[in-house]
């Protein structure tokens, strides 16, 4: 699958002895060099350049297509007023880069700009994307899907935790964790946890782009008022691009609630289903807005 922010990263790390191919049929991506000093390229550039009259690869944009001074231009609105006068006259200075980031760092937002600088090169992409016609997502955000819990991939030290939730054994919940259904890959799956402090109180169980590309699949949702969690879910899903979401369920009624409608039994199992809207993309920084600054 092609995800967006993780190509945007990419592309903003390459520079005068580095190019990205996209190998259109395995949708790879390969990071090239004609510089015999360039550390551990994927492939030399005749090598890419003989895929690519073969139209298997295509060239990606490069760090100098992303339009890094714009961003960091938009970004300056973002930040309080006395901080934008010194983004400003840095902006103006002949490479910015680094002092612009300086200063970030010590009004400790740089991680804040730095995400606002994958999520504006995964837009440009997407135009990228959409002029050459080839399908691209975005990925989701764990930490968007619930405002009241802390959420995060979980892991094998989780799996007691998971366990006891889900009245399983060990061994079944470390199964889960790199189960996938038919035709789908493991980098299409997310394994969630919701944590209240150290307790566990929800597992997501969610695989991407299955049973086909546009859908998302919710495996398990269980826990604590397990539907309660879906009007965020379904949020960041839809931010990510996922007009349709799919539920497997024992019980219809606790997703019927939230508009899902009954697709079809599989093997004793209610798969349902329903169709959202997807939003404008709108940026809204980390930071709270305050009366006063103090850096």
């Amino acid at each position: 699958m092609i995800y967006l922010e993780e190509i945007a990263q990419q592309c903003f790390f390459t520079g005068k002895d580095s190019e990205l191919f996209l190998d259109k049929t395995t949708e790879d991506v390969w990071r090239v060099s004609s510089n015999p000093k360039y550390r551990n390229p994927d492939m030399s550039m005749d090598e890419a350049l003989e895929l690519e009259i073969q139209h298997q690869f295509i060239r990606l944009p490069k760090a100098r297509d992303m339009n890094e001074i714009e961003i960091m231009d938009e970004y300056i609105d973002f930040v309080p007023e006395n901080i934008q006068r010194d983004l400003a006259g840095i902006l103006r200075q002949p490479l910015p880069f680094q002092p612009y980031r300086s200063r970030l760092e010590r009004a400790r937002l740089l991680d804040d700009y730095m995400a606002y600088r994958i999520e504006r090169g995964a837009d440009i992409l997407a135009d990228w994307f959409e002029e050459h016609e080839i399908d691209c997502f975005h990925q989701i955000v764990p930490a968007n899907l619930s405002s009241a819990y802390l959420v995060r991939k979980l892991t094998d030290k989780d799996a007691p935790k998971a366990a006891r939730l889900q009245k399983k054994s060990v061994r079944q919940v470390r199964t889960e964790l790199y189960k996938v259904p038919e035709n789908a890959l493991l980098d299409q799956k997310f394994y969630i946890g919701y944590f209240d402090g150290e307790s566990l109180a929800a597992v997501l169980d969610l695989v991407l782009d299955f049973p086909k590309r546009g859908t998302a699949r919710i495996i398990t949702l269980e826990g604590n008022q397990a539907a309660s969690l879906l009007p965020e879910l379904e949020k960041e899903l839809a931010r990510a691009g996922y007009a349709h979401i799919e539920i497997e369920s024992k019980k219809a009624d606790p997703w019927q609630d939230h508009g899902y409608t009954i697709l079809k039994e599989e093997n004793g199992t209610i798969v349902l289903g329903k169709e959202q809207e997807l939003p404008e993309e709108e940026y809204v920084p980390e930071f709270e807005e305050q009366s006063e600054w103090t850096f």
